[in-house]
């Protein structure tokens, strides 16, 4: 890892490995969003534009997802909020869904679900 300024690939943001001074590519910050919208609105640096309101997205080696969750709660959400900046969840929801791209190549149960997550965060 280098300490002077660099560009790296869109493939090495959350993935895993830090590449940037102080883990900047792996941080919360660039490795979920919030967005009402099936992409991810991003500045041109690649980071997500800030909103408080949406389904919660997960980026991986810089491809974002829909994030899929087989259980929730309110200090998952809780977590997530305050991983974004925000101080506090105001609400949540899930929505639980047919179709699921899995990572990895593996293929879910035939029993299995998972539902989107829907967040507002804010601030007390």
């Amino acid at each position: 890892m280098s300490s002077s300024p660099s560009c790296i690939p869109a493939t090495s943001l959350c993935d895993g490995t830090p590449d940037c001074p102080g883990g900047t590519d792996e941080s919360p910050s660039q490795c979920i969003a919030l967005s009402t919208l099936d992409s991810v609105q991003m500045t041109a640096l690649l980071a997500p534009v800030t909103t408080s309101v949406g389904y919660l997205k997960a980026r991986t080696f810089g491809v974002w997802y829909t994030y899929c969750a087989e259980t929730w709660s309110d200090e998952a959400s809780s977590a997530v909020c305050r991983a974004m900046g925000y101080s506090a969840m105001v609400s949540w929801t899930t929505m639980e869904v047919n179709q699921v791209e899995v990572l990895g190549g593996e293929d879910p149960a035939p029993s299995s679900s998972c539902s989107t997550v829907f967040l507002t965060c804010g601030n007390e």
